[in-house]
């Protein structure tokens, strides 16, 4: 079975980060965190590349492209953005989890 990727929107909000570390850690998926903070995202990646030096992980600076190369997109942005994340990521939503 060919490896799966998912998409974490809102990766260094506080729910995003937890869900972010959790997969990371229990994983063998691909995943792209998106992040508004690019600073905060990078450092994030580079924490649970010192935890969990195998893991597939990257940043990606459009929430687009991250919803299109996905698998799986788990939205975890701040509240009251769940609508304005569905309404960009449309297109690219179609037929995901």
């Amino acid at each position: 079975m060919a490896q799966k990727t998912i998409a974490i929107i809102g990766a260094t909000e506080a729910m995003g980060e937890a869900v972010t570390k959790k997969l990371a850690a229990s994983s063998t998926h691909r995943l792209l965190l998106f992040g508004h903070d690019k600073h905060k995202t990078d450092l994030l990646v580079e924490e649970i590349r010192k935890q969990s030096p195998l893991v597939e992980i990257e940043c990606l600076n459009c929430l687009v492209d991250a919803g299109w190369e996905a698998d799986y997109i788990i939205s975890a942005g701040p509240v009251g953005a769940e609508h304005e994340i569905a309404e960009k990521i449309r297109e690219v939503a179609t037929q995901k989890i």
